[in-house]
């Protein structure tokens, strides 16, 4: 049995009635999952009424659609030193919006959406359906949290494959985006027999287009919003992180200022009309 626990956290309290609960069962009664959720084992089917109650007061996810239980996050910027963004936050965010959407969930129980605070792939990103890895965007001079998108992993079958990269939405709009996703994707279930082949057939031009959609951030000064990240205080920036500890923000940001010192260089060797 499965106890949805939200980004991996339970509080004291809760741990100490489970541990109460299980400790009459002995050993080898409880793991800990790669989808930040608890799983027990062992335990005698006349008792498995008794965990429900438990598992509810650990998390209301307990019955919820599991695409809501099985998403994870790794710990981002919130504690991380080489974290770009707040994925935990960006996380909270795109399961409300998920959850108010009034997509049927339930068609959508294995699939995977996973999240890292960096391109370091600690969120395993890289083995979901749909996964997303913090980046820094820029608008003008002032930068902004952004998310890479990658697609499509297949996993434990003789064609595995890692996702693929295949865009990039700002983190204000990733709530939206993974519901445009999620959408499109229950529309087009019947005729795939699974995510990755429909990645693999047009899903992947169907997402750059659905990412095209939120291509434009706006100027600080018309929507403040998209230069903070998901529950930050203070403007998004790479301020803090340790030194010799940033090298993912840093490169992403050197990949930044090349592209627009290749677009500035286009325009000014542009022959004037």
């Amino acid at each position: 049995m499965l106890i949805a626990a939200f980004l991996g956290n339970i509080n004291n309290e809760d741990a100490i009635a489970l541990a109460g609960f299980l400790a009459p069962f002995g050993n080898h009664v409880l793991r800990a999952t790669f989808g930040q959720n608890l799983r027990l084992r062992n335990i005698p089917e006349a008792y498995l009424g008794n965990i429900y109650p438990i598992a509810r007061k650990i998390s209301e996810l307990s019955d919820a659609p599991a695409l809501l239980a099985n998403s994870i996050a790794c710990t981002g910027a919130d504690t991380c030193k080489l974290g770009i963004c707040l994925s935990k936050g960006a996380l909270t965010a795109i399961s409300r919006k998920v959850a108010s959407s009034g997509l049927e969930l339930d068609q959508l129980a294995e699939f995977k959406i996973n999240l890292s605070g960096c391109p370091n792939t600690c969120g395993q990103h890289m083995i979901a359906d749909l996964g997303f890895y913090g980046k820094v965007g820029r608008k003008e001079q002032q930068m902004f949290p952004a998310y890479g998108v990658v697609a499509g992993a297949v996993v434990g079958d003789g064609d595995a494959r890692l996702a693929q990269n295949l865009d990039r939405v700002s983190a204000r709009d990733l709530p939206s985006f993974v519901v445009d996703v999620l959408k499109t994707w229950i529309e087009k279930k019947p005729q795939f027999h699974s995510f990755g082949e429909y990645i693999a057939a047009e899903g992947a031009a169907h997402i750059r287009a659905l990412a095209d959609r939120y291509r434009n951030v706006p100027e600080f000064d018309e929507d403040k919003n998209y230069f903070y990240d998901w529950g930050a205080k203070d403007v998004f920036s790479l301020v803090g992180m340790g030194v010799g500890e940033c090298s993912a923000g840093l490169f992403d940001l050197i990949g930044v200022d090349l592209k627009q010192i290749e677009a500035l260089s286009a325009r000014f060797s542009a022959p004037l009309q």
